[in-house]
């Protein structure tokens, strides 16, 4: 009753000519027919699925804002709602823990260097800078939320290595302005795994924070990078790589010499 051609078409006012053509589905941009199929309903991909669902072999459906893009597999919800995201393509993850949750959906991985702030958040964000406001330590680039600001990498490592104390609270700049032995992680790091072309060297599954260790290669590799357990966060650092001599960059080139002048002779008188 609600539609000028007297027609509603599954979630969208019919066209006259849908109307008349007795469509049981119309598109939300013109109110012509649509010939996509509806939730729960078999799909080959995402464009075969209605009202912008997605396809994980039947259209996957949510009924709380959210389409079921980018699921791989979809499934009955478990009190048989509706039809939901079981699995996801890659590079995206189901948005909460429980499995067949009628509020189930997939969204995309956020990046190495990005967060995001809750669950129910599905943007990700840049990781902050040093001295920039933050409320978590995972929001911060250096892993470390000093009360109000994001903690300075390099000061956090400098502090740690002359009083083998943690920041507590940051500076606007990042500056460590009050340390405690008691912020230190107590979470050692798993740094066992063998490298490509190595083995682990001095490296153990418990390596403490603040510590590093070095991997072994191969014979006619060579190591570059090292392995270090984060002291302040617990994070766990992998640059070490075994690689050929070939495959290694040169070091740049050191920087010309100054022009100097010639100084100027004396002869005796």
């Amino acid at each position: 009753s609600y539609c000028a051609s007297g027609k509603c078409g599954g979630k969208y006012c019919c066209s006259e000519a849908a109307r008349d053509a007795n469509c049981a589905r119309c598109r939300s941009e013109d109110g012509a027919c649509s010939t996509q199929v509806d939730v729960g309903e078999a799909c080959s991909s995402d464009d075969d699925c209605y009202d912008g669902y997605g396809c994980g072999g039947v259209c996957c459906g949510y009924n709380y804002g959210k389409t079921g893009t980018n699921c791989a597999t979809c499934e009955d919800t478990f009190d048989n709602t509706g039809v939901t995201c079981a699995s996801c393509d890659d590079g995206y993850s189901l948005a909460f823990e429980q499995v067949n949750s009628a509020y189930q959906y997939c969204r995309e991985d956020c990046g190495e260097n990005q967060y995001r702030e809750s669950i129910w958040n599905d943007w990700c964000y840049d990781l902050l800078d040093a001295g920039a406001h933050c409320s978590s330590d995972s929001y911060c680039a250096s892993g470390k939320c000093g009360e109000k600001y994001c903690c300075d990498e390099a000061e956090m490592n400098s502090v740690f290595e002359e009083t083998n104390e943690c920041c507590v609270l940051c500076s606007d700049t990042g500056a460590c302005l009050t340390t405690s032995p008691a912020m230190c992680s107590s979470s050692s790091c798993d740094a066992s795994s063998e490298p490509e072309n190595g083995d682990i060297g001095d490296c153990t599954g418990s390596l403490d924070p603040g510590s590093s260790c070095t991997p072994k290669c191969n014979d006619g590799y060579v190591l570059t990078g090292t392995r270090t357990c984060n002291a302040h966060t617990g994070a766990y650092v992998d640059t070490a790589a075994c690689a050929l001599p070939s495959n290694i960059p040169p070091p740049s080139p050191p920087p010309s010499p100054r022009a100097t002048r010639d100084a100027p002779s004396t002869r005796p008188a």
